[in-house]
């Protein structure tokens, strides 16, 4: 193809970009890109350019592999490889791309460049490393960004969140502290999520001191409304919340994420007014956009492959001395796992993993020996369970917690109930405590809640997800009790409230614990720790009884629900 009749492609395809005719772009430019020896740098980055106004993110991969295929100047190598890294990472969320995978592409535009001329991508690859834990890596990126003024929040607000996954409550006031000292040079969003962080760590008051700093400095703007109701929340002026969180302010909201947070603390702030079908029309409210957001995301549901596989049995491994076996605590969400974590992370030797991603990056690590979980669990060898084993022990090891092998290890994530044929692989002696309440209070519970968005928390929308969820869950145990015979000791949690010291000491015997009778200030230990689950309030309180049997209040929308629980209600001894 003549050169002048290329050039007339490339500036018809350009022509059609600038015209957002993006599909017309691609189709002209395919004559060109499909042909090695006429593609070229300039043709194959406006496809891409094109595909990615498209949103079509697999075709948009294939060109930019094909970018990086051609001889590349330094420029445009860093360009095209920190693109791929890019569309790798937003295909994570699909599951149809690794982390590693995004990050390996980003880390050879980085070491290429690691100037501000490519600063974009040393931060998307610092938030990267933040999220699988690498936090040396990504404290390193974090600093480097800092010094650019334009990436200034950017970096700062990284390095807030890995105090954060850390659980360095005081780092994480002292970074956010200094986030907010320069808020006259950062935008709402960052002095936003620095009051939000300060109220994760339970900071509240120092969190209320820089909402009025910025209500002084910015005016009174939408998005203060909902950090202010936190605060009077907090205060226990309920009403206060409800006259901030009006219909005429969630009407002005758009973003979603921002959606669920003001249903959420209005359904709270209703419910503590004893103001009940108005907190569930605003739980249910929540639950649609729960289940909206979910809608279109591809999620593995592992409870239900596992109930396809009908396990019998288990791989077997001749496992060496184990550094340690942790004790598993799991359940359902919202029955009372977090108290029980609080009360054992009292005792000196004992050390809690409080809904971290131990499990969950030892599934990953399936794809690092080309099988799929759970489907390939029964065909692991004896070295491929002792790498898995390690993943695990590494994974912990990033936490930086204080482990030798006299340390009990409590693995607590309701979620993992699922996931107890791979914990039983890969510690066979391992102890279950399974946390038991009320289903009907549960199923209300999980639908109170503002959960963060993840695989298993799809499954708990509205108040027929949560209940259809709760019967999976408990029937898919049911067979592994048969068949697998788990070591499980349950605590009711209407029993650990009613009878805590005795229930405590049971719990404690069980793990061979010898406690020092400090679980009685657990929840004064929990003010000193940062608590990442949805109970961060309730534990920092002293113990009270009026969680339980809440879902009385709500029985009207609760009861036509109860005769598809009342299996599990007549094993556990509960009743309407």
């Amino acid at each position: 193809m003549k050169q002048d009749k290329i050039d007339k492609i490339l500036t018809k395809a350009s022509t059609a970009i600038k015209t957002k005719k993006f599909s017309q772009a691609v189709t002209s430019l395919k004559k060109l890109n499909d042909s090695i020896s006429l593609r070229s740098y300039r043709s194959l980055m406006l496809e891409a350019n094109a595909l990615s106004e498209l949103k079509k993110n697999k075709q948009l991969l294939q060109t930019l592999y094909k970018l990086n295929q051609l001889e590349l100047t330094k420029e445009q190598k860093v360009i095209v490889l920190g693109y791929i890294g890019c569309v790798l990472r937003d295909l994570t969320f699909s599951g149809e791309a690794t982390q590693d995978e995004a990050i390996s592409f980003l880390e050879q535009s980085v070491k290429l460049d690691s100037s501000v001329n490519n600063a974009h991508n040393q931060l998307i690859l610092c938030e990267l490393y933040q999220e699988t834990k690498r936090f040396k890596e990504s404290e390193l990126l974090a600093n480097n960004l800092i010094k650019w003024s334009a990436y200034f929040s950017h970096a700062q607000y990284q390095l807030i969140l890995i105090a954060r996954s850390q659980r360095d409550k005081e780092l994480v006031v002292s970074r956010t502290k200094h986030l907010s000292n320069h808020f006259k040079q950062i935008d709402d969003k960052y002095i936003e999520e620095a009051i939000e962080s300060l109220n994760f760590v339970g900071a509240e008051d120092d969190a209320y001191l820089l909402l009025q700093k910025a209500q002084s400095h910015l005016g009174s703007k939408n998005w203060m409304k909902y950090p202010e109701a936190v605060y009077w929340y907090g205060q226990k002026e309920y009403e206060k919340v409800t006259n901030l969180i009006t219909d005429t302010v969630i009407s002005t909201t758009t973003c979603p994420k921002k959606l669920k947070k003001l249903y959420s603390l209005r359904g709270n702030a209703f419910d503590k007014l004893k103001l009940y079908d108005d907190a569930f029309q605003d739980f249910s409210t929540l639950g649609a956009l729960k289940e909206k957001i979910y809608k279109n995301k591809k999620v593995t549901d592992y409870a239900a492959v596992y109930e396809k596989l009908n396990l019998t049995s288990l791989p077997k491994t001749c496992q060496k001395v184990p550094k340690y076996t942790p004790i598993f605590m799991v359940g359902f969400p919202r029955s009372g796992t977090t108290l029980l974590d609080s009360v054992i992370d009292t005792q000196k030797n004992a050390v809690t993993l409080s809904e971290t991603a131990t499990l969950f990056t030892t599934i990953c690590a399936f794809k690092k020996l080309n099988k799929t979980y759970p489907n390939d669990l029964l065909t692991l060898k004896d070295s491929e369970i002792n790498f898995l084993r390690n993943v695990y022990y590494d994974f912990v090891e990033t936490l930086n917690l204080k482990i030798n092998d006299e340390t009990l290890v409590i693995d607590k994530l309701p979620h993992n109930t699922v996931h107890l044929p791979l914990i039983l692989t890969l510690f066979p002696e391992a102890k279950i405590i399974f946390s038991i309440r009320h289903p009907l209070d549960v199923c209300l519970s999980n639908l109170q809640q503002n959960f963060s968005i993840n695989i298993e928390n799809s499954h708990l929308t509205t108040l027929r997800s949560c209940v259809r969820r709760y019967r999976q869950i408990f029937t898919l145990f049911e067979s592994y009790q048969e068949n697998l015979k788990p070591t499980v000791y349950f605590v009711k949690y209407e029993d650990l409230i009613d009878n805590f010291t005795e229930e405590v000491n049971k719990i404690f015997k069980y793990l061979n614990i010898d406690n020092n009778e400090r679980y009685d200030n657990f929840h004064k230990h929990a003010q000193t720790q940062i608590i990442t689950t949805s109970s961060n309030k309730q534990v920092t309180q002293a113990l009270y009884a009026n969680a339980k049997y809440r879902w009385k209040h709500y029985q009207k929308h609760l009861l036509p629900f109860a005769s598809e629980l009342q299996k599990q209600m007549n094993k556990f001894g509960y009743e309407i």
